[in-house]
């Protein structure tokens, strides 16, 4: 004989309060808690949802956009340390255009520093840091091609073995010439010493 359980009043199997409440049995049996079958499902686990702080209660995100009559994405970009602020709490954004970015012009056109990188191909802090720390003028700072720091290295490692193979090769042909005239270990040589690369 299958057990039976307290359900509205009556004493019922599984299938019989599942049949009565409209839902399958396997749902039903999740409701049961001892000898009686709950008339609401048990709240599932899981994290319970975030709380701020919004007009002195803490709610939940779907309250406060309930209340404002926005959406959850709008309350989530309003969140500030622990609380949801208000429409008159938030900064004004400042007008299109009103920005403090300097302005330069350049040949006739006037641009903002962020454009002419956009332009250029620089980076606009490559270009606040040359007008700014390094003190260039506006025509050298927007037309001076970017080197970057490992491709210079490298071309003045190669300009200096160039110099120190080409001054090896000279001092090769004067000796060779020099021991068939004398006239050259007479003559004054100008001596060339490779320069440093540091």
């Amino acid at each position: 004989m299958p057990k039976r359980y307290l359900f509205r009043g009556q004493h019922l199997t599984i299938a019989e309060a599942a049949a009565l409440a409209g839902m399958s049995p396997r749902q039903m049996l999740r409701r049961v808690r001892g000898d009686v079958i709950e008339e609401t499902a048990p709240p599932r686990g899981g994290p319970k949802p975030k709380r701020y702080k919004f007009r002195g209660r803490y709610r939940t995100v779907k309250e406060i956009a309930d209340l404002l009559g926005c959406s959850e994405a709008t309350v989530y970009n309003r969140r500030s340390v622990g609380c949801v602020l208000e429409f008159d709490e938030i900064a004004p954004l400042p007008p299109e255009g009103a920005n403090n970015e300097r302005r330069i012009r350049f040949r006739g056109i006037t641009h903002s520093i962020a454009e002419w990188g956009r332009i250029t191909g620089f980076g606009r802090w490559c270009l606040y840091q040359r007008l700014d720390k390094l003190g260039w003028s506006i025509e050298r700072a927007l037309t001076t091609p970017v080197v970057h720091p490992r491709r210079f290295v490298i071309a003045r490692m190669v300009t200096a073995f160039r110099r120190a193979r080409n001054a090896h090769a000279i001092a090769r042909m004067v000796e060779a010439f020099g021991s068939s005239t004398n006239e050259l270990n007479d003559a004054p040589t100008m001596r060339r010493t490779p320069s440093r690369v540091g």
